[in-house]
C-alpha cells in the first residue's frame, strides 16, 4: 500500500510540474515560469499586468526604463506596469515612487530619478539628499512637502511589501519583470518583452516605436 501511495504521489508531482509548460508552450519569448502558478493561455488577455523590479543605480534598468516610455504608449491601456523599486526600507527614492503613485505621478518621478542618477551626475547623492528628491517631486507636479509623506507608515509598508515581492520571486538580478504573476524574465530586452506581451494579448499590437537609450 505504501508503495502504491508513493507511486501515485510521484505521478501527481510529475504531472503538476508539466502543466505550466504544456499550457504555456505556445507563448513566444525567453522566460521562465514561476511554479506553482498557472500561466494564462496564449492570446487570452485584454490587459497584461507586470511587476517591474528595478534599482535606480542599475544601468540595465535605466536602459529598459528608456524603452518602456514608448512601449507603454504603444500598448496603451493593454499594458499595466507596477514599479517595484529595490533598496532598503528607508531608501528615499524608492519611497518617493510609492508616494508619487498616490498622485498618479509614478512614471514621471521614476523617469526624473533615473535621469538624476545617470545623466545629471548626482549618483548616490539622490539616495540621501531630500532637496533633490523634493525637486524631483516638484518637477513631476507634486507640489507638497514630501518629507512627512516619505515617512508615512503606509509608504514604508509599500516599500517593505515590494521588497518582499522581489524576494518571493528570487529577483536577484535587475531588472526583473514578473508578468501576470507567473512569467519571469530578466534583463533590459524590449523585443523579448514585446514578444511575450503580444503572445498573451487577445489583440496584439503590431507597430512599435520604442527607442534604445535616452530620448
Amino acid at each position: 500500500m505504501k508503495k502504491l501511495k508513493h507511486l501515485i504521489l510521484a505521478v501527481f508531482l510529475i504531472f503538476s510540474l508539466s502543466i505550466p509548460t504544456v499550457l504555456f508552450s505556445a507563448v513566444k519569448g525567453d522566460y521562465e515560469i514561476v511554479f506553482p502558478n498557472i500561466p494564462p493561455k496564449e492570446h487570452s488577455l485584454d490587459v497584461v499586468h507586470i511587476d517591474e523590479i528595478f534599482a535606480f543605480y542599475c544601468g540595465y534598468c535605466n536602459s529598459l526604463n528608456n524603452s518602456l516610455k514608448q512601449i507603454k504608449k504603444d500598448f496603451g491601456s493593454k499594458l499595466k506596469i507596477n514599479p517595484v523599486p529595490l533598496g532598503s526600507p528607508t531608501t528615499m527614492p524608492g519611497k518617493l515612487v510609492y508616494v508619487a503613485m498616490d498622485f498618479g505621478k509614478a512614471d514621471e518621478v521614476k523617469n526624473i530619478l533615473f535621469d538624476f542618477y545617470h545623466y545629471n551626475l548626482l549618483g548616490k547623492e539622490i539616495f540621501y539628499n531630500i532637496d533633490h528628491l523634493q525637486a524631483a517631486a516638484n518637477m513631476a507636479g507634486i507640489n507638497r512637502d514630501i518629507k512627512p509623506l516619505l515617512d508615512a507608515p503606509k509608504i514604508i509598508k509599500k516599500m517593505n511589501d515590494g521588497l518582499a515581492l522581489a524576494k518571493s520571486y528570487e529577483a536577484n538580478t535587475t531588472p526583473t519583470l514578473i508578468i501576470e504573476g507567473v512569467i519571469k524574465t530578466v534583463g533590459a530586452r524590449p523585443d523579448n518583452l514585446i514578444e511575450i506581451v503580444n503572445s498573451l494579448l487577445k489583440e496584439p499590437v503590431k507597430k512599435f516605436r520604442y527607442y534604445k537609450g535616452k530620448k
